[in-house]
Order: structure tokens, then C-alpha cells, then sequence
């Protein structure tokens, strides 16, 4: 919670009461969440609309990009070899490997 509270700039005190209930959200709270996290303020409050979606990693762009750059042939051997890959028991977290 203290990067959350640097990245809003408040005291992290003030975060963990927010995030506790103990403190309704106060409005200025709210504005500085939803523009340092770009996230949809009716998302937020109410569930309405989409949620944030992710950003790629440069990595995972360079592999969305070169499976969009693949006949569809060799697409749908890249789709049945990352579902075996990511069933096999033991393996290897991609964002540890390496």
C-alpha cells in the first residue's frame, strides 16, 4: 500500500483506511485514483462498463505481433503448442525464466 499511497500522493494511513471501509472514499481520493490508474470511474463504483485492460510488455508484443505476421496454419500450431506447454507439470513461469 505505501507505493499506492506515493503514487497517489497521500499518506499510506489514509490509503489503508479507504481500502479498510473504515473511511468512505472522499472525492478528491476518488478523482486522483481514477487519473493516476486510468481506470473508468462508473467501472470503479458501480461495475458498469469495461474493466482496465493490461498493457503488453514489449515481450508479449513481440509475440502477439509475430503470431499476427504467421499463415493460419502455423497460428493454430502455435495455439496447440502454448496449451501443452502451459499444461506440462513443473514448468517454468515465462516472467522468472531467463
Amino acid at each position: 500500500m505505501a507505493k499506492v499511497a506515493q503514487m497517489l500522493d497521500e499518506k499510506e494511513s489514509r490509503v489503508r483506511s479507504v481500502v479498510y471501509g473504515k473511511q468512505r472514499v472522499p472525492e478528491d481520493f476518488l478523482i486522483k485514483f481514477v487519473q493516476v490508474f486510468q481506470v473508468d470511474a462508473n467501472w470503479l463504483l458501480l461495475g458498469v462498463g469495461e474493466p482496465p485492460k493490461p498493457e503488453l510488455t514489449s515481450v508479449e508484443a513481440a509475440l502477439l505481433d509475430n503470431f499476427r505476421h504467421c499463415p493460419t496454419d502455423e497460428q493454430d500450431a502455435i495455439i496447440k503448442t502454448s496449451a501443452l506447454l502451459a499444461q506440462r507439470p513443473g514448468k517454468k513461469n515465462l516472467k522468472n525464466a531467463g
